[in-house]
């Protein structure tokens, strides 16, 4: 047996210039129909990615929008808290001064705090919550612990809490 006759034999397929003849299946033709089928589905398939390229382009915006805006608060608070030992320091300067000037801008520094959202958290009589409170000392024995007095005032801003005030409390 020749070479070439075992090429056929075996079905080679190979390009090794044994002279076999291979023969590659003859592509069938598409009807119209079919055509126009098949470049329907490849639309569809492009299409539909597209839009979760789409998507997911919107996503990653929408959060780098978030988190750019978590920053600049976050900025903001540690800014404001820097703050907040100037107003005590004005408070305590407020109670001792006989001239009316301090006390003026005492509520004038309060009130720009307030415009960027910064208010009090605690104050006699409201209920212990130690999220917001840190208690020094407690007098009573009670089920309902409230505040009795601010030693050193308490600052939230939104849900945030800029800094715990300091209180002493008792039972009711």
């Amino acid at each position: 047996m020749s070479e070439n006759q075992a090429c056929k034999n075996n079905g080679c397929q190979c390009d090794c210039g044994c002279a076999c003849e291979i023969e590659a299946p003859a592509p069938q033709a598409l009807t119209a129909d079919e055509r126009i089928a098949q470049l329907e589905a490849e639309l569809a398939a492009k299409h539909s990615d597209y839009l979760r390229a789409r998507a997911d382009y919107e996503n990653l915006r929408k959060r780098a929008q978030k988190e750019r805006e978590g920053l600049y608060e976050s900025t903001e608070n540690r800014v404001l808290m820097r703050f907040l030992p100037v107003l005590d320091n004005l408070e305590r300067a407020a109670a001792q001064s006989a001239d009316e000037g301090v006390p003026m801008i005492a509520k004038q520094f309060a009130a720009v705090l307030e415009a960027f959202g910064v208010e009090p958290a605690g104050a006699a009589g409201d209920p212990f919550d130690p999220n917001f409170h840190e208690a020094v000392r407690h007098e009573g024995e009670g089920a309902e612990i409230v505040i009795d007095q601010v030693l050193n005032q308490g600052y939230k801003r939104g849900e945030k809490l800029l800094r715990q005030a300091t209180v002493m409390t008792k039972s009711l």
